[in-house]
């Protein structure tokens, strides 16, 4: 007797009409991610809270990207489909809101020098390859992160 799985159980991405584009966003997300840790032991030797601070981009990037392709929220507690479009927009709009934070947060250490923090505050930092397509990947991000929020539509209560 073989099992022949209902629609419940099959792959959980393929009920997701965002797919192409969250795979997209999962691959930039995962990249920036590895990114910003291999930066980690630089900024480390530099002052701990610069290292610190590279080492949680780099995880939450990472954790993002993973999240993003499990998607907890689709499903219920018996592992059922369930719609959670709602949760889905709020998922795309926190990582392009933290993804931006980190491309303002680059340019102004890069022209107006690093705020408030450690040897460096004051200073501005120099443009690196590493730093710029980094930037550039987190960019694109943020753009296929907007999309994907605009296709979601709005939470229930939020109006124009």
């Amino acid at each position: 007797m073989t099992y022949t799985p209902g629609p419940q159980r099959k792959n959980r991405l393929e009920y997701d009409r965002n797919l192409p584009l969250v795979k997209w966003a999962v691959a930039l997300s995962v990249s920036a991610g590895l990114m910003h840790g291999l930066n980690v032991g630089e900024h480390l030797a530099e002052w701990w809270g610069y290292g610190l601070f590279f080492l949680f981009a780099a995880a939450g990037q990472f954790v993002y990207g993973l999240v993003l392709i499990v998607q907890p929220w689709n499903y219920d507690e018996t592992g059922g489909r369930r719609a959670g479009e709602r949760y889905a927009h709020l998922f795309y709009l926190g990582g392009l809101a933290a993804n931006l934070f980190l491309v303002i947060l680059y340019l102004v250490t890069r022209t107006v020098g690093v705020p408030f923090v450690g040897p460096a505050a004051g200073q501005t930092e120099p443009f690196t390859l590493m730093g710029l397509a980094t930037k550039l990947i987190e960019c694109v991000l943020v753009g296929v992160l907007f999309v994907l929020a605009r296709q979601t539509g709005r939470p229930a209560g939020i109006q124009h």
